[in-house]
């Protein structure tokens, strides 16, 4: 969903256009309206729907996807487009595969893709990174780049993670339950990345538009040729020791966001999978073995030790200057 309006290509000429139209005072109002008006909702009763309707989700992503190819074909591109961002919501949920790691503390699932009412940004044709004309728009974007593309094929996981790190920083005041807190939060992500999320993603890899200060980085874990069992352990520890407040942690070439409201609760919120509370030892036994099976890809076959995993941390206060 976008969170504030639809977007348009005119933001990209000027800097201070660009982050009102990110984190403006209008668009800070709409988040905050949206996670306050989700913690209302009855989402355990909605989980028992999805989970009954889950098994037919793929035959029904698969009709919507055909019939946005002939909508598509017929010249009505716009609508075929959001049709096929409408089949990836069915096709990709996990609601059965959280509910199955973390149980109950299973709060929200997500779609690490383009949420169907995020088609203005999908469709939006490249533009060459020389004819923006904003330097300090420029400069925030991968000198390696020369095209800004719109394409999220392989997932949008760090404007996703950013936005959910922000939204929590600027609504935590609203809030005495953290546990209903984030599965408002988590709700922001259901039907995929926010307009404002995946442009984050597509402009630049760090905190840049956002108003977010970095208090602390560096490398949380470096599993450089160790065995799984001492990486396992060596991550549950990094993730046991965090302080409290709200962090990105970088994993191979994924985001994930691990929030410590206070010294009793802990959050986490992966793109590809969703949002769970940390309520107990075995939750997080349950999330490292989440991060080293999926996200430490780079294996030796043989012994199965690492080449090597870096795991990065930033944490985030929001910076109001």
């Amino acid at each position: 969903m976008a969170i504030n309006s639809q977007f348009k290509p005119e933001y990209l000429r000027s800097y201070s256009a660009l982050q009102n139209y990110l984190v403006g005072p209008s668009t800070d109002q709409c988040v905050e309206q949206k996670v306050l008006q989700a913690s209302t909702v009855n989402w355990k009763k909605w989980h028992w729907i999805e989970w009954l309707a889950e098994p037919f989700a793929p035959i029904y992503a698969l009709f919507l996807r055909g019939l946005g190819s002939l909508i598509y074909y017929a010249g009505f591109s716009r609508k075929g487009l959001q049709l096929d961002l409408e089949s990836d919501v069915y096709e990709h949920s996990h609601l059965r595969s959280g509910f199955r790691l973390f149980g109950d503390d299973y709060l929200a699932h997500s779609i690490n893709s383009y949420s169907p009412e995020a088609i203005d940004l999908y469709q939006q044709q490249p533009i060459p990174v020389q004819n923006l004309t904003s330097p300090k728009i420029q400069q925030a974007i991968d000198p390696q780049r020369t095209l800004l593309d719109f394409d999220v094929k392989n997932g949008c996981c760090n404007g996703n993670v950013l936005w959910m790190l922000r939204a929590y920083l600027k609504t935590k005041k609203f809030f005495t339950n953290s546990r209903r807190h984030f599965q408002a939060l988590g709700s922001l992500f259901t039907r995929g990345a926010p307009t404002e999320a995946a442009l984050i993603h597509k402009l630049c890899p760090q905190n840049t538009f956002l108003k977010l200060r970095v208090t602390q980085e560096g490398i949380l874990f470096s599993g450089k040729n160790k065995s799984a069992q001492k990486c396992c352990s060596a991550i549950f520890r990094a993730l046991k020791n965090l302080d409290e407040g709200a962090y990105r942690i970088g994993v191979g070439k994924h985001a994930l966001a691990y929030i410590s409201p206070n010294k009793k609760e802990n959050y986490f919120f992966d793109p590809n999978l969703g949002t769970a509370a940390i309520s107990n030892q075995k939750r997080l036994l349950t999330l490292t073995a989440i991060i080293y099976e999926y996200y430490s890809s780079e294996k030796k076959p043989k012994n199965g030790r690492l080449k090597n995993l870096l795991f990065f941390l930033h944490k985030f206060e929001l910076d109001e200057t």
